[in-house]
């Protein structure tokens, strides 16, 4: 599993306005974060970073509870949902990349902050992926949804699709939306 999870992963920038953010939670890939923000030099960029798959987190846990001197009978939640080992997984945070965006993409980036969508009951399978979706204004509106999206949410395939091909995500169909009901 390749969960994203922001009290671990998450990054700040210095920017004049942070616009959105989008996490992808693939079952069998690894996780990504991107934040779009707009800089003090009014050009935008986007930031990114992966998470880790279960695989590479168990290590860390390990390392964790032997630096800690952790009881390995411990349960494993107590310990992931630490604030003591948030603070040890920010510290082993994936690097993060960055790279400009030009009109054509922030036209994707706006048709998705612009859009107005309405929350949808969440659906979701056993496998695929899912995205979370924060779009940043007066308040913050947050919207989840599994990789077959609501019809209204139609924007956010070619944004996704653009993601995808500038941090270069394989294999695509971990992280591309499926389709639409």
């Amino acid at each position: 599993m390749g969960e994203y999870r922001d009290d671990w992963f998450s990054f700040e920038i210095k920017s004049k306005r942070r616009i959105m953010d989008l996490a992808i939670s693939p079952a069998f890939a690894k996780g990504i974060g991107f934040q779009v923000h707009e800089m003090k030099n009014d050009s935008f960029q986007l930031f990114w970073n992966f998470g880790m798959t279960s695989r590479e987190m168990y290590p860390m846990l390990m390392k964790y509870a032997q630096l800690n001197q952790i009881d390995l009978k411990t349960a494993i939640t107590k310990i992931l949902y630490s604030e003591k080992f948030n603070d040890f997984m920010k510290l082993n945070a994936p690097p993060v990349s960055i790279a400009d965006l030009d009109s054509n993409d922030m036209a994707l980036v706006d048709a998705v902050v612009n859009a107005k969508w309405q929350d949808m009951e969440y659906r979701c399978g056993l496998d695929g992926h899912h995205y979370d979706i924060k779009i940043y204004g007066e308040q913050i509106l947050a919207f989840k949804c599994w990789c077959v999206i609501p019809k209204a949410w139609s924007e956010l395939i070619p944004l996704v699709d653009r993601l995808i091909e500038i941090a270069k995500l394989e294999p695509r169909d971990c992280y591309e939306v499926k389709g639409v009901y």
